[in-house]
C-alpha cells in the first residue's frame, strides 16, 4: 500500500497523475470445444468508454429532474411565504399606527391633567 511506501517528509504537498495503464482479462470456456480462452484489454490514459458515460449521463438526468423538482417547491414556498409577509406587513404598519394615535391620544391627556393641576395650585 502506498501509507507504507518512504515518501517526502512531513508531507506531500501535490500530486501530478503521468499516466494510467489497466488491465482487463476475461476467460472464457467452452465444454462443447473444450477449451479455455484468455483474452487481454489494456487501456492506457483516461479515456472513459462510451458506455460509462451514458450510464453517467443517465444518474445526471435522473439527479437534474430530482434537483428541479426540489427547485420548484421551494420556489413555490417561497412565494407563498412572501404574500404572507406582505399580509402581516400591513396588519404591522395598522398596529403601529393605532399605538401612536393611542400615544399621542395619552400624552394630550396627561399634559391636560398635569395643567389642569397646576392651575389647581396641586402641581
Amino acid at each position: 500500500p502506498i501509507k507504507q511506501l518512504e515518501a517526502h517528509n512531513p508531507y506531500v504537498s501535490a500530486l501530478c497523475a503521468v499516466d494510467r495503464v489497466e488491465t482487463r482479462t476475461v476467460w472464457s470456456t467452452s465444454l462443447g470445444d473444450k477449451k479455455l480462452k484468455v483474452w487481454k484489454h489494456t487501456l492506457r490514459g483516461e479515456v472513459p468508454s462510451l458506455a460509462e458515460l451514458r450510464a453517467a449521463n443517465r444518474v445526471y438526468e435522473e439527479q437534474e429532474a430530482i434537483v428541479g423538482k426540489q427547485l420548484r417547491e421551494v420556489t413555490d414556498e417561497n412565494a407563498r411565504l412572501n404574500r404572507v409577509l406582505d399580509g402581516c406587513e400591513g396588519e404591522y404598519k395598522h398596529n403601529v399606527d393605532e399605538l401612536a394615535q393611542k400615544l399621542a391620544q395619552t400624552q394630550a391627556e396627561q399634559k391636560a391633567l398635569l395643567d389642569a393641576l397646576r392651575a389647581a395650585g396641586l402641581g
